[in-house]
């Protein structure tokens, strides 16, 4: 379609939109009103068309000089920043306790991340079925990691299926010295547990259970306790 204007003639909203390639209304241009000459309209719209792209650029101009990463309390950390031209940003775990959190996994289960259960309990001890013979080595555990059994003996305990006839002891080692005593009076199912002082075993350290030198002869089915904590 094609618009044709006489010498003079009054460029009017509608007919000016008619000429743009994309539309656009004249009322959204300030002081711009809908009696002016062709010359007067195009150049109103043009520098309104001017301030608007101004804008735009102002806005899209920048750059980014420095990157750096946090992991908060999370657990998670991060090393490499900041990064200012190139580099990498690398994600480690600085707690794993709370990084589990964080991620919502399941705490761990078992005892071999030292670092990652000190101070929670270790329970060792043997089962026996039956009577048990004289002298007879009940279990042997090797530490995985540091812990340390407490003077006094807390949390440690030892009971018996069926009562001992006379007094019968079972004795802990640590690589081959004793420092507990699990000891059953006559006719008692209970032990009384004895640790004098507070052991620690290291990685390797080898804890050895073992019955009286002369076995009862009705003291049997026995389960023994020994509670202590990770270092």
């Amino acid at each position: 379609m094609t618009d044709t204007f006489r010498q003079g003639e009054r460029l009017t909203a509608a007919k000016l939109n008619n000429l743009l390639a994309r539309p656009v209304s004249i009322t959204q241009v300030t002081g711009l009103e809908d009696t002016l000459d062709l010359k007067a309209s195009v150049e109103a719209l043009n520098a309104a068309v001017a301030a608007l792209e101004a804008q735009i650029d102002e806005r899209g101009t920048g750059s980014v000089t420095s990157v750096q990463a946090s992991g908060g309390t999370t657990g998670f950390a991060f090393s490499g920043g900041p990064v200012t031209t190139s580099g990498t940003l690398t994600l480690t775990v600085s707690d794993a306790p709370m990084a589990r959190t964080a991620i919502g996994a399941a705490a761990v289960s078992h005892p071999h991340a030292a670092s990652d259960v000190s101070g929670r309990p270790v329970v060792v001890g043997p089962s026996i079925s039956g009577v048990m013979t004289n002298a007879e080595k009940l279990a042997t555990w090797v530490a995985p990691a540091a812990c340390s059994f407490p003077a006094g003996a807390a949390g440690s305990y030892a009971k018996a299926g069926t009562a001992a006839t006379g007094s019968a002891t079972v004795t802990a080692y640590k690589n081959g010295v004793s420092f507990a005593t699990f000891v059953w009076s006559a006719s008692g199912t209970s032990a009384t547990v004895t640790i004098s002082s507070a052991t620690s075993f290291a990685a390797g350290d080898v804890l050895t259970f073992v019955g009286p030198a002369t076995a009862d002869t009705t003291l049997a089915d026995v389960g023994i306790t020994l509670a202590g904590t990770w270092a």
